[in-house]
């Protein structure tokens, strides 16, 4: 619900007014329903690293490959200059995302994605998304926009009720994207580990036009929740 103050910040409510806020629009707005935007920080409760803290593994992988790696001290090693990436600034690591990914496993890809997989494997959903779950199966809020490689939204559906989702993803299914589903809805901007996950630089930073086009119709048919996003991976 984006309000500004009068000094162009967004205005914090508690929880409380938040969750009163969405029970008058899922009873009194018949046309306004939520989309569920979920970033990596949505996984971190089921066992799931964050993005700042997968750019943390990439960033120590880069510098103990490092020759001089020794004669800089460990704190100051991660720079723009040293791991080519003109924009990367030390105090905000998770900006650099696709960039640190690309860079950490540059000519071996393949390595990139079984770090993906092995975090991934086994990871069963949180209490947060059997709650999910529930608000999809049965409400009008059918709508989940994620940019995570995990199927914990799709694995809590399954898991906590009898739902079918349909799970959408990029340009091969941007034709099937329903605005307003009648089942609940997974659309992976980046996929997933299963369909070769877009992490690196040049597939997050632009979305395929068709893609681009359901995506912005889907955010402006709902009103979105934020959960756990940083918006560092380009495209979105």
């Amino acid at each position: 619900m984006p309000e500004k103050t009068l000094s162009g910040h967004p205005r914090e409510i508690h929880v409380t007014g938040f969750l009163d806020r969405v029970k008058t629009l899922t009873v009194r707005s018949a046309d306004s329903s939520l989309l569920f935007l979920l970033g990596s920080g949505a996984s971190r409760q089921s066992g799931i690293k964050t993005a700042g803290e997968m750019v943390a593994d990439w960033l120590e992988i880069l510098r103990k490959e490092d020759p001089d790696h020794e004669t800089v001290r460990e704190g100051k090693w991660a720079a723009a200059a040293r791991l080519e990436i003109p924009r990367f600034d030390p105090s905000d690591p998770a900006a650099s995302y696709p960039q640190v990914f690309a860079r950490a496993y540059r000519g071996r890809r393949a390595e990139g994605f079984d770090y993906l997989e092995a975090e991934v494997a086994g990871r069963a959903p949180s209490f947060g998304y059997s709650v999910l779950a529930q608000i999809l199966a049965t409400t009008k809020h059918k709508v989940v926009v994620t940019t995570n490689y995990d199927n914990l939204v799709v694995d809590a559906l399954s898991i906590y009720t009898t739902a079918t989702a349909l799970v959408g993803g990029r340009e091969s299914l941007a034709g099937f994207i329903r605005h307003r589903p009648a089942h609940p809805e997974v659309v992976k901007v980046h996929q997933d580990w299963f369909h070769a996950s877009q992490h690196a630089t040049e597939a997050t930073g632009v979305l395929p036009t068709e893609f681009a086009h359901a995506l912005k119709e889907l955010f402006e048919e709902h009103i979105p929740v934020v959960i756990g996003y940083g918006g560092n991976d380009g495209g979105l």
